[in-house]
């Protein structure tokens, strides 16, 4: 099946049942009133009761949701006619429109409401084109709030995965596809997709339709599409569009390569510098079905940190110096800060004043340098600035005793009431509710992850005093000892990010004969647990808790296969001098040449465990040894091959079988005959079959069925034999002697 073809059929999908609701797996909202469409998104059915059918409006399936967090609405919009609406909401039932908005047609939507009380709520959204052309669309969902937290849910979502897999048997027939993955704006990323592409094209054949590409908004950094080789704009619902059409045509014996880079979000763990970050915001989270990544009470989150070259968490009641450099200031900044919770009689320069706090909640201070002259935080040593202003050769800070010269620094000269913030995401969804306090004045920072009024409560406290919350009690049942999980999730321009179980879900869809993953992003390594499996071959550039740095790794791998660089620079990564590439070869290749602190993890033997280079290691390595970007080759296996007609003990007249006897073994033939083979690789799929008589080449297939039609007129003995060749170049052979006449 071509892309093109297909991508007209998911057109007329999208137009006839309300942009992808079926894909998404989405109950879609009914609509009001007889003049338009219902859609049954179950059986991919739509009930038309009208002639004309000017807006489709997908709202999203019904929601499960709680009283302390927002509730989030997403869905998606189409029009024929016209390509600017207006989206008006009245979310709890008081016939009255809580939010507007106005969008453009083909665009995902989204918004959010707090519900402070449980209950089922009725949500309508109303839709009117902008030129008001067209009668209001109304659409419903129903949302069911729960008191207390966790994670927004949807009633239906659990059905997808049935209703998607596919186990389509092999056709003998090897297709090689294509998922490539870009969610990120910068030309970086660009660079690296346009590499990829010309690699698979000109190195490796393939075709155009079988590579489906989702890029940024639909473009590349300039606005274009060069070749049209763009296929959907990144966003949650047309990856799902994607590798739903695939799991209607991929089948067991076809290969898949999915390709992914831009930034990623997760959580930086002990072995990172930048340990207790929470780059995501709605983990982590308890969930038993999900990789158990900590004990409550061994997470630790960040509170406070320095950026720049001393990077370090901070405590509270110390100072810490931040140092970075300003660009666009062409200058470095220079300050040092300090977390406290209460003081007395505190002068602050800024403003001439003295200062007493006394309350539960966080105060920040800020010195500046006295050479710091104009007192905005950054030394400009080309006006003059200084950073030693006594001048007596001791550095204001010295990073490796942590000692300060105090005659080079001003007192508190900027005071921040009440901060209300920490420097990470928080778990849970959190990022507007919590509550940072010292309950006990100890100058130990307290967390409340879930604040809706009245008592605060203690869900994390710095113990230590080392700017990391020693333990989060993430779901506030009074302990911490539940196991927590963390999704790593990869960011998709402007869109909420594919998470690592949306991900093995999708992939879960298709049953290729193999799977190649290619993962750039941060936390890329805490996507090998999804998506694990025997059939599969992983490679990421990080580890789970740790960033991956520039694009080193992806362009090397990419390097590997295309026997240059980017700039076009010759590399041989050809470790075994076989003239191919394997997975394998590429890997190492790639993590040898990375100079980064990047870790790459490798997986190819379902363990669900990485391991980094050298590969074979840990007992990956032997899958990806054998399988190359030309298809999921094993170069110790040729095809099968088997001459099936003529057969030994039997006469044939004019092709047809009169007897079989046992008495003779050379068949006989009376005039023309099919020679008949069975020709099979698994592998990487049969190149050509070729038929010698006597040890001269009479005939080559290169197209099932494997066969060869024999009326060259004789009367005598000869030996007939058949030649099978895979992609990879192995070759079977399978002989047998024969009496012909006429």
């Amino acid at each position: 099946m071509m892309k093109k073809s297909l991508i007209i059929g998911i057109i007329l999908l999208i137009t006839s049942s309300i942009i992808t609701s079926n894909i998404l797996s989405f109950n879609c909202g009914k609509n009001n009133s007889d003049d338009y469409c219902t859609i049954n998104c179950n059986d991919l059915q739509q009930d038309i009761n009208c002639n004309i059918l000017p807006i489709y409006v997908y709202l999203g399936e019904d929601i499960i949701s709680y009283n302390t967090q927002y509730t989030y609405f997403k869905g998606a919009i189409y029009s024929p006619y016209t390509d600017r609406f207006i989206l008006s909401w009245d979310f709890d039932e008081d016939n009255s429109y809580d939010c507007l908005d106005i969008v453009n047609s083909y665009q995902n939507f989204e918004t959010k409401f707090y519900y402070k009380q449980p209950g089922e709520y009725s949500v309508s959204l109303t839709t009117v084109d902008a030129n008001r052309q067209f009668p209001p669309v109304v659409n419903y969902i129903k949302v069911f709030i729960k008191e207390g937290y966790g994670d927004q849910k949807y009633i239906c979502e659990k059905n997808i995965s049935k209703k998607h897999f596919n186990n389509l048997k092999g056709d003998g027939i090897i297709n090689k596809y294509v998922v490539m993955i870009n969610g990120g704006y910068e030309t970086r990323f660009w660079e690296d997709v346009n590499f990829t592409y010309i690699m698979l094209k000109e190195d490796y054949d393939y075709n155009d339709d079988y590579i489906f590409l989702l890029n940024n908004n639909g473009t590349d950094p300039h606005g274009n599409n060069p070749n049209n080789i763009i296929d959907y704009p990144v966003n949650i619902s047309n990856i799902y569009l994607v590798f739903s059409n695939l799991s209607e045509i991929l089948d067991n014996d076809d290969f898949l390569f999915i390709w992914v880079t831009d930034h990623g979000m997760g959580y930086l763990g002990p072995a990172s510098q930048y340990y207790g970050y929470l780059n995501s915001y709605d983990a982590p989270f308890i969930d038993e079905g999900d990789e158990q990544d900590y004990v409550e009470h061994e997470f630790k989150l960040r509170s406070f940190c320095v950026y720049g070259d001393y990077y370090s968490n901070i405590g509270m009641d110390v100072w810490k110096v931040q140092k970075r450099w300003v660009s666009f200031e062409n200058g470095t900044e220079f300050i040092r800060l300090k977390y406290v919770s209460h003081f007395s009689n505190i002068y602050i320069e800024s403003n001439n004043s003295i200062v007493t706090d006394n309350d539960l909640y966080i105060e920040e201070f800020t010195s500046y340098l006295k050479g710091d002259f104009n007192q905005d935080g950054i030394i400009k040593e080309d006006e003059g600035e200084i950073f030693d202003f006594d001048n007596d050769g001791i550095p204001p800070y010295n990073p490796d005793t942590g000692i300060f010269d105090e005659d080079d620094w001003r007192g508190i000269n900027h005071y921040e009431d009440n901060i209300t913030w920490i420097n990470t995401g928080v778990p849970q969804n959190q990022s507007e509710n919590y509550k940072i306090f010292d309950a006990n004045l100890d100058n130990h920072v307290d967390i409340d992850l879930h604040y809706i009024g009245g008592d605060l409560e203690i869900d994390g406290t710095d113990i230590d005093n080392q700017g990391l919350f020693d333990g989060i009690d993430i779901n506030e049942d009074g302990d911490m000892a539940d196991w927590i999980s963390i999704d790593e999730q990869i960011y998709l321009f402007n869109h909420p990010a594919l998470r690592d179980d949306q991900l093995r879900e999708l992939v879960n869809w298709t049953n290729p004969d193999r799977t190649l993953i290619f993962l750039e992003p941060c936390f890329s390594g805490g996507f090998i647990w999804d998506l694990s499996r025997n059939n599969r071959i992983i490679c990421t550039a990080a580890v789970e808790e740790d960033s991956s740095w520039g694009n080193v790794f992806v362009r090397g791998f990419t390097s590997a296969l295309h026997g240059s660089d980017i700039e076009g620079t010759p590399v041989n990564a050809d470790a075994n001098n076989d003239g191919k590439i394997s997975v394998v070869e590429a890997f190492n290749y790639a993590a040898e040449n990375d100079y980064t602190a990047d870790i790459p993890q490798y997986d190819d033997n379902g363990d669900k465990n990485g391991h980094t280079y050298p590969i074979p290691n840990g007992g990956d390595g032997n899958l990806g040894s054998v399988t190359f970007l030309s298809g999921p080759m094993d170069e110790h296996f040729p095809p099968i091959l088997k001459i099936i007609k003529p057969t030994e003990s039997r006469i044939y007249l004019v092709g047809h079988l009169l007897f079989k006897r046992h008495f003779f073994t050379n068949p006989i033939i009376f005039g023309k005959i099919t020679v008949e083979t069975i020709a099979i690789d698994n592998e990487t799929g049969v190149d050509r079959v070729e038929f010698y008589v006597d040890d001269v080449l009479n005939e080559n297939i290169s197209y099932r069925p494997f066969s060869w039609v024999w009326d060259e007129k004789t009367f005598s003995k000869h030996s007939l034999r058949v030649v099978a060749y895979d992609i990879a170049g192995n070759s079977a052979s399978d002989e047998i002697t024969v009496w012909k006449f006429f």
